[in-house]
């Protein structure tokens, strides 16, 4: 979750996008349509660069919903396909 006053801004919507596995194609003033599977986001910016509307769909008739700012990334994470961090054998071992 964003720290309190937080704002998510276009490039990190995209960094993000990008990191956890979607495609992503550009939109009107930073936005962007992306894809990961069967999901599609549609993430849109102001022309200040404020933050929006984002919304999030599965398939043609499937789960469908709005997003708040603060659960964007989080989405784009639990939806994506990135590979999960690595871990040691330390860390395994505790």
């Amino acid at each position: 979750m964003m720290p309190f006053g937080a704002t998510l801004t276009p490039t990190q919507a995209r960094a993000a996008a990008t990191a956890y596995g979607w495609s992503v194609l550009p939109h009107d003033n930073g936005g962007f349509f992306a894809q990961c599977g069967q999901w599609r986001m549609i993430v849109t910016f102001a022309e200040d660069g404020s933050f929006r509307h984002a919304s999030m769909k599965e398939g043609h008739d499937g789960f469908e919903a709005s997003l708040m700012e603060s659960s964007v990334v989080g989405m784009l994470a639990m939806r994506g396909t990135a590979p999960e961090r690595p871990v040691s054998s330390e860390e395994k071992t505790r």
